[in-house]
């Protein structure tokens, strides 16, 4: 691309022409050179707008400054192209439409244009665009002239890699190569972490426990959950012979407290029958004798009449206890045959219980087993995951390798090429430095890392910021009149 003259709407600004051929130089002239007046520079006179309206014209993203400062401006900048004039336009108010020779573009497929015009970028490079180069040829700040290699913010090292094999003439393949290898060596170093981390393979693994014994494990534990299924009896009526069995032991407790009641009463009325309360003569005398003296003698009674009483009183008293006896013993009878009853119907309930499970645990052992059986799936996969990552390991490793192996045998293939730009640089260098040793140098990068080539421009003493800049120009010219990539 040549540049042939920048214009614009407004008529306040002036065309810009540029030299058909050799460089065009931008110069700020002093209006009184005799002036000592340090603070009147160079200083704002234009020279940086100028870049960035080139810039402008060129593609750049959205400036909102330019639509704030110079309003319903259109900018035209005209260029040479393969010994094609293309003129190229750009509005400050409508930024997202750009035109070549008055067709209208988008931003994104104007780039594209220039990217297969200009640099013959056809294929879709990640990251290698129109303005990821342009900056090598047009750098707008101060520092893009830092390092030679780097015009601007061009993001990853491995992007400045690409850029800079591109404009130099080296085989980009396998710089993605390379880089494409080594990101997925480190997806797959990423992968084995996360499955080492895995919260559910920790829990079953330890430090001291191998996959393979824990899968061991969980088969043992399937295979006694299936038996254990197999041989289930399930009752519908389970719970309900809970309940009954709950009923039954509740009766039995009931009748045994009875049974014990009735026991005590039993032994009170055998107790009661022992003791006999009959008075002989003897005592009867002496308490007639007794009462006779407080007494009169028509209330007392006769002793034959007290004995007659007493007696009385006694088998009176002996035929109720030997009557509650015996309804205490039939109600104890009836007791301990219903007790009787009660325990043949929970033993039976018992052994149905013994012998049938409950839909529930039936269930709740289907459920434990389909746990095992995800849990040992994942694991697993886990194991069929890590063995894959360890060979694509292995395999990434190698390829990474055999690429360094076709990188070198490509450098030491291609010398000649090489040594063309590094002999043009030396050449432009030697200009300014005639002492210093120069020059451009590519080896191969044989590191486990995503850079391909080594690329080092050198002059000598290069530490100065005076040098640094002389190189910066050196490695631009080398780029623009040695490359043949347009």
């Amino acid at each position: 691309m040549r540049l042939i003259k920048l214009e614009a709407s407004d008529s306040r600004f002036k065309t810009v022409q540029f030299n058909k051929t050799g460089i065009s130089f931008i110069l700020a002239k002093q209006a009184n050179p005799d002036d000592s007046d340090v603070s009147k520079t160079y200083n704002g006179v234009g020279k940086s707008l100028l870049v960035a309206i080139i810039h402008f014209c060129l593609g750049s993203s959205i400036k909102p400054s330019f639509q704030e400062k110079l309003p319903e401006w259109t900018f035209y900048l005209t260029v040479e192209i393969n010994n094609e004039t293309l003129v190229l336009a750009r509005s400050t108010s409508q930024q997202k439409d750009l035109y070549i020779n008055e067709k209208k573009y988008t931003l994104p497929k104007f780039n594209n244009f220039l990217a297969e015009r200009c640099f013959r970028i056809s294929g879709n490079v990640k990251y290698l665009k129109f303005r990821s180069l342009l900056p090598f040829f047009i750098r707008q700040t101060r520092a893009s002239y830092v390092d030679c290699m780097i015009p601007g913010k061009v993001g990853k090292e491995y992007q400045t890699l690409l850029y800079n094999s591109f404009l130099i003439g080296l085989n980009i393949d396998f710089v993605q190569q390379k880089q494409e290898l080594k990101h997925e060596l480190d997806n797959i170093k990423t992968t084995k972490n996360n499955i080492s981390n895995d919260p559910l393979l920790k829990s079953f693994l330890s430090d001291r426990q191998s996959s393979e014994l824990t899968l061991i494990e969980l088969d043992e534990k399937i295979a006694k959950l299936e038996s254990d299924i197999t041989n289930f009896e399930v009752a519908e009526d389970y719970d309900d012979v809970v309940k009954e069995g709950d009923s039954l032991k509740r009766m039995l407790s009931e009748n045994r407290n009875r049974l014990n009641l009735l026991n005590a009463q039993l032994n009170n009325i055998e107790e009661s029958l022992q003791v006999d309360p009959d008075l002989n003569s003897r005592e009867i005398t002496e308490l007639y004798n007794e009462t006779k003296a407080v007494l009169r003698e028509s209330v007392v009674r006769t002793l034959q009449e007290v004995e007659t009483f007493y007696r009385n009183l006694n088998e009176k008293r002996t035929k109720r206890l030997w009557n509650q006896k015996t309804t205490l013993l039939q109600t104890q009878s009836e007791l301990e045959k219903e007790q009787q009853r009660i325990q043949a119907s929970l033993d039976r309930c018992l052994r149905f219980l013994g012998e049938h499970k409950a839909i529930d645990v039936y269930r709740a052992a289907v459920q434990q087993r389909e746990d095992l059986l995800r849990e040992k799936d994942k694991i697993t996969r886990f194991e069929k995951l890590v063995a894959e990552c360890k060979a694509r390991e292995l395999t990434c490793k190698q390829d990474i390798l055999k690429t360094i192996e076709q990188v070198t045998q490509y450098l030491s293939n291609d010398k000649r090429s090489i040594e063309k730009i590094r002999d043009y640089f030396r050449l432009l260098a030697k200009r300014f430095y005639p002492k210093s040793t120069a020059g451009i140098t590519v080896t191969c990068n044989t590191g486990e890392n995503q850079i391909c080539y080594d690329i080092d421009t050198r002059i000598d003493s290069d530490n100065s910021t005076g040098i640094a800049n002389v190189k910066t120009l050196c490695y631009d010219l080398t780029l623009l009149l040695s490359v043949r990539w347009v």
